[in-house]
């Protein structure tokens, strides 16, 4: 009934347990069953899956399930490239896989039909993989590579960066130079989950940047502002201002 499955020591997080449901199972849709019991870890569990094979994938569907008597979250996540369309020299990707996960409710009736819930470790967790085999694109190739999403670790790592008062180009360099020290490390630096684009490095510099000073102001319309300052005897105010703006601009350099 129940076997291991390579898609299943994705994940990160020792504790969840995950086995391949044979029974439930087809040629184009592996079915598993893990111990994941909320929101949070099976998002965290598509993300390892994700980071394993090379693939990103987005929200499709999102079934509402407080009022549902047998399951407490149900989600559905599509390929980043099925919506890819015709580029210069590409064919559009359309690509058909996709990952439904839900989340049985353990109760007196949920057991009576799912041998799953009656272990002494329940698993809950339903992962149906669809086409995961049959990607209509590549996986492997470096143009693949760099079109995967940032993982939220990656994000963390890169806001941390920030935190400690490095730039952009700072926090790029030494994390390039950490994943190259590790296993594949050229690999790991041409994946994008792992080491992002420069478009999402410069918008976590510029949230974070927002954060911690505000949003940012244009120098020149704080100097267009001098007269009306200087009306109003708040020059002073108006210099110390222009000062800390100037200086907040130039950090990003």
């Amino acid at each position: 009934m129940a076997s291991e499955s390579s898609a299943c020591e994705t994940s990160a997080h020792s504790a969840i347990e995950c086995v391949k449901d044979n029974e439930s199972s087809s040629p184009d849709v592996d079915v598993l069953r893990a111990n994941i019991t909320d929101e949070r870890h099976a998002c965290s569990w598509v993300e390892d899956y994700g980071l394993k094979t090379n693939t990103s994938w987005v929200v499709d569907f999102v079934k509402p399930t407080a009022k549902c008597e047998r399951m407490v979250f149900h989600k559905v996540w599509r390929c980043k490239e099925a919506k890819r369309e015709k580029s210069c020299g590409e064919a559009a990707a359309h690509c058909p896989a996709k990952i439904d996960l839900k989340i049985k409710k353990v109760n007196r009736n949920t057991k009576r039909n799912d041998a799953f819930l009656r272990g002494e470790k329940p698993l809950p967790a339903v992962i149906k993989l669809f086409h995961h085999k049959n990607h209509s694109h590549s996986t492997a190739a470096a143009d693949a590579l760099s079109r995967l999403t940032p993982t939220m670790q990656t994000r963390e790592t890169f806001l941390a960066y920030f935190d400690s008062g490095m730039s952009p180009a700072e926090a790029t360099r030494l994390h390039e130079s950490k994943l190259l020290v590790q296993e594949d490390g050229y690999a790991l630096v041409a994946n994008s989950a792992v080491n992002p684009l420069p478009p999402a490095i410069y918008y976590w510099h510029r949230l974070c940047r927002e954060k911690n000073f505000g949003k940012d102001v244009d120098p020149l319309l704080k100097i267009a502002e001098m007269p009306l300052y200087a009306k109003h005897g708040n020059l002073r105010v108006w210099t110390i201002f222009c000062k800390i703006t100037l200086q907040t601009a130039f950090s990003t350099t």
